[in-house]
């Protein structure tokens, strides 16, 4: 059977009785499932515009209301069983691509090296006779085949050195730019950026979502997948990571009119299960007591080893993984959140997986902690990721919510940025207590589907033609994701004997984050009670860091040694924990215990 894409007009084969969002997936149609294809988040939404397909769902009844009558339903939901044409709305996110990096001096990990060569033989084993940056190096296969045939005509050449591999890699007559690749390992976006990194600039930056979103939004998720599908599934994952990153390489290399072997070096960074799945290791250990990572450190390997598009020679550099599911990422933040550089400074990276950095004098402590999805959408009856349409800011004017959307279009749910901000308006208002619990006799509260709501807009005026709530149960999950967090905060601070004064800076990284109210954040109680102004954000620090670990030799000394520096707090093993999450259950600015 025959099904049509629109607005794209792709053509695809499917089997009769396959559910659609199967169909869609199969042939590489990114359609975002963060619940797996199970019916609960209501995300894989498709519009029937002609054919036959199975009956309406009870489970699509109650998550689509009147937008069935419209011609909407859920991929999870629908089966194929003729011809048919549907639309898909085209996913236009709000990813965080850019970033804060401290200054540090230009010191590119690859260099031209001009070396003299006679018709005579080389003498390959040292070449630290010839050029004192090439002591211990080695001269890779490539390279010395180049060599033999220029030596007859040519008397000097540049070697292009990989200085931290501390391997010749290619060998030039002419000296050109030199260009690198860095990149997030996102658990829902992944980021690429190209450097020349002679001039130390960013020549391009491009984002997509990562493919894996199709079985899951979150780290779990991918694990719980691997662990039923075994070998097969790690296989499936790997291949759809490195097929996002070098879809956005070719990207790149076609705005700047690049070959592959124009890219010298790659770095990496992800955290500790993308980190693991890019290199075909399983991360199943990280789904049972005590979440240990088969790999603690950093990860060197020749970039076409992973099936990363570069020069054949080129390295790929992961950044380390710290401890269970604190990764490179969180390498990365420190690098370029230049924390090294302060007595005591805490760095909290907000996401599904909430990563937290402490510095106290020379010591770090380090931990992560299960925040879930919800602060970016998922699970949430009106929530969604940061896309067009996505409330991102809500405020209090003359006592009315106010709001903006992303692309200024009308509202079609709240993302986790206007969830904050929403959270402490409706407890300034009155209408949520410190429990977390709505009153019920106050204007916009309502009983819907037997539950407390409070309607934020109305579906006369939103994007989906529903009203956009939310409901008691969605304030129940906010609470555990912010507690998680914040008990993570405090259990670090209490371990290091710091309080919130001692503070000199809050980090901030990670794109949920970046965008949040820092007062908002603190009203909740989700970061700690410091003075704003305190509240640095670095944006995609990922991303920075890999960027400053290609360009300076100060930031690859300084990522070598944080795993001598570091302390990784296991919270399954801290029994403090339990205690402190349900204390920080509260909605309300909270202070050290």
């Amino acid at each position: 059977m025959k099904l049509k894409i629109l607005p794209k007009g792709l053509v695809l084969r499917v089997r009769r009785g396959e559910r659609l969002l199967d169909s869609l997936h199969r042939h590489g149609i990114p359609l975002p499932a963060p619940c797996g294809g199970k019916g609960l988040c209501g995300k894989c939404l498709v519009k029937v515009v002609q054919g036959t397909l199975s009956e309406v769902t009870p489970i699509e009844r109650k998550r689509l209301g009147g937008l069935l009558s419209m011609g909407w339903r859920l991929a999870c939901q629908t089966r194929v069983l003729d011809d048919a044409v549907i639309e898909i709305l085209p996913l236009r996110a709000k990813i965080l691509e850019w970033g804060f990096r401290v200054d540090m001096p230009l010191d590119p990990i690859i260099r031209h090296v001009r070396v003299k060569i006679s018709s005579a033989s080389l003498m390959l084993h040292d070449l630290g006779q010839l050029n004192a940056d090439l002591k211990n190096a080695t001269v890779s296969l490539s390279s010395l085949r180049k060599i033999s045939l220029l030596r007859e005509n040519c008397r000097e050449v540049d070697m292009v050195m990989d200085l931290e591999a501390r391997e010749a890699i290619d060998v030039e007559e002419d000296k050109g730019a030199i260009y690198a690749i860095s990149v997030d390992l996102g658990t829902t976006t992944v980021v690429a950026s190209l450097l020349d990194i002679r001039k130390g600039t960013r020549e391009a930056v491009l984002s997509a979502y990562n493919k894996q979103l199709r079985v899951g939004e979150d780290v779990i998720s991918r694990i719980e997948y691997i662990m039923r599908k075994g070998d097969r599934g790690l296989i499936e994952l790997r291949a759809l990571l490195v097929d996002t990153v070098n879809n956005l390489i070719r990207s790149l290399l076609e705005i700047k009119n690049l070959a592959p072997r124009d890219i010298k070096a790659v770095a990496m960074a992800g955290n500790t299960v993308m980190s693991l799945i890019m290199l075909g290791v399983s991360p199943t250990s990280l789904g049972v007591a005590p979440f240990n990572s088969p790999i603690i450190g950093p990860y060197v390997v020749k970039a076409r080893r992973l099936g990363i598009i570069a020069h054949e020679e080129a390295y790929s550099y992961l950044m380390p993984i710290l401890g269970g599911y604190v990764g490179g990422d969180v390498a990365a933040d420190i690098i370029a959140s230049g924390i090294m550089e302060r007595k005591c400074a805490l760095l909290i990276d907000l996401g599904t997986n909430g990563e937290l950095v402490l510095k106290k004098g020379e010591k770090l402590y380090v931990t992560s902690c299960a925040a879930g999805p919800a602060f970016e959408g998922v699970g949430i009856s009106c929530g969604m990721r940061a896309e067009e349409g996505a409330i991102e800011r809500l405020w209090i004017e003359e006592g009315q919510l106010r709001y903006f959307t992303i692309g200024n279009i009308p509202p079609r749910g709240l993302c986790g940025s206007a969830l904050i901000d929403l959270l402490a308006s409706l407890r300034r208002l009155g209408i949520i207590d410190s429990r977390g619990v709505i009153k019920s006799e106050l204007p916009g509260v309502e009983f819907i589907d037997g539950e407390k709501c409070f309607v934020v807009i109305r579906g006369s005026v939103s994007g989906t033609g529903h009203d956009i709530l939310l409901r008691q149960s969605d304030i129940r999950k906010l609470q555990l994701a912010k507690a998680a967090i914040r008990a993570a905060c405090e259990l670090l601070m209490r371990k290091a004997k710091v309080s919130a004064e001692d503070l000199e800076v809050l980090y901030v990284a990670g794109a949920f984050g970046t965008y949040m109210d820092p007062e908002n954040a603190i009203d909740i109680g989700l970061i700690p009670r410091v003075d704003p102004s305190k509240v640095t954000f670095i944006g995609n620090g990922s991303l920075m860091g890999c960027e400053l670990f290609l360009l300076s030799s100060k930031a690859r000394e300084l990522m070598k040694a944080l795993i001598k520096r570091v302390r990784h707090l296991n919270l399954h093993l801290e029994s403090e924990y339990t205690d402190l999450f349900i204390k920080m259950l509260k909605i309300e600015p909270l202070d050290v215990l």
